[in-house]
């Protein structure tokens, strides 16, 4: 039971929250995660469920420096438009 929760709940992280609250709630899966590696029932599941975690969140961080990244060069046209 525990393993179909982390495995729902990573693959539904709050998509309309904002990326703190999405890493917030994957810092509880990993919590999650590592005491059901405690527990002893599947280390191996644990270690991809710990790997998929922590790729989610790595994507997290280079959507937020694209969506950051664009706003600049968005900056960038404006005020290039606006001088000339």
């Amino acid at each position: 039971m525990h393993i179909h929760y982390i495995w729902q709940k990573l693959r539904t992280t709050m998509v309309h929250a904002s990326p703190e609250e999405r890493k917030g709630e994957l810092e509880a899966l990993v919590s999650k995660v590592n005491a059901l590696e405690a527990d002893g029932t599947d280390a191996g599941l644990a270690d991809v469920l710990r790997a998929m975690i922590q790729e989610e969140s790595h994507l997290i961080s280079e959507h937020d420096h694209l969506k950051k990244a664009i706003d600049q060069v968005t900056f960038m046209v404006m005020d290039i438009k606006n001088k000339s």
